[in-house]
């Protein structure tokens, strides 16, 4: 498991994806991560994605699959 703190800036509802802007703790660099969510996602504090709005800050619990 991976984990990410930051500021959604792009949400896309038609392919499930959010994408957040968060700092990097190795190199002290700002850089986006692109959040893929499927039936198996489990929420707190909401029911959905469609509730995640821009500029929200979220904290993610997530795992890298095979395909990157």
């Amino acid at each position: 498991m991976q984990w990410v703190w930051g500021e959604v800036v792009n949400i896309d509802l038609k392919n499930n994806e959010i994408i957040v802007k968060h700092l990097d703790y190795e190199d002290s660099q700002e850089k986006e991560i692109t959040i893929s969510v499927d039936s198996g996602t489990v929420y707190e504090g909401i029911k959905s994605l469609e509730e995640v709005k821009l500029q929200d800050s979220l904290s993610i619990d997530y795992a890298v699959n095979k395909d990157g």
